[in-house]
């Protein structure tokens, strides 16, 4: 993994949780939130730039059975907006499936 630091974007109907990590991806910390709103994506472009993100990583929530719903499509819509407001290449992803093992 490209030495940087990446930053994180949980999407929410009233808040966007927002973490980073240190540039040798060891350790994660909050950032805080950003107001759903008009100026949600500049303010998260600003974030981004302001701690020299090199990524936008944005958590695309899957139902239970593991498909998009309304949720999704809402996520993939505003992180579609984010990368056309900044240079930092903005990535979705998605939870491991329920019950699968994860990576240690």
């Amino acid at each position: 993994m490209r030495p940087g630091v990446r930053m994180a974007v949980d999407w929410g109907d009233v808040r966007i949780g927002v973490a980073a990590c240190d540039r040798d991806a060891l350790l994660a910390y909050p950032l805080g939130t950003v107001r759903t709103g008009e100026a949600d994506i500049a303010e998260l472009a600003a974030l981004a730039a302001e701690h020299q993100a090199m990524e936008i990583v944005v958590g695309l929530p899957l139902s239970l059975s593991g498909a998009e719903g309304p949720a999704a499509r809402k996520v993939r819509d505003r992180a579609a907006r984010l990368a056309a407001a900044t240079p930092v290449p903005v990535r979705r992803t998605c939870p491991p499936p329920r019950g699968a093992a994860r990576p240690r």
